[in-house]
Formats: structure tokens, C-alpha cells, sequence
């Protein structure tokens, strides 16, 4: 991903990313453009969706 902002669009399988597999585990990079990691790590935890995944 290139920036916070898509890896939420990725991990949400919205768009091109509809058919990608859910991640078993993420590794963000805290200073990511754009959307800061910790905002991203923030939405993550808030989704119930996502927020089984270890960060």
C-alpha cells in the first residue's frame, strides 16, 4: 500500500481489493504517508471487523 488511506480500503476489501484474502496478520509502518499509522491503527482496532487481527 502506498499510503494509510488505501491499506483501510485494502483491509476493508473495498474496490479493486474486493476479491483480495483477509490478512492474517499486519505490519504498519507508523510513519505511512498521508493517514498516519497510529489513525490507521485506530480505525483497526475500532472496526469489528479488523480488530481481531494482530497489528
Amino acid at each position: 500500500m502506498e499510503d494509510g488511506g488505501e491499506a483501510l480500503v485494502c483491509l476493508r476489501k473495498h474496490d479493486k481489493y474486493k476479491n483480495f484474502p483477509r490478512s492474517d496478520i499486519i505490519v504498519l509502518d507508523l510513519n505511512i504517508p498521508r493517514k498516519d499509522g497510529r489513525d490507521v491503527l485506530t480505525e483497526i482496532k475500532s472496526d469489528p471487523e479488523l480488530k481481531h487481527i494482530p497489528v
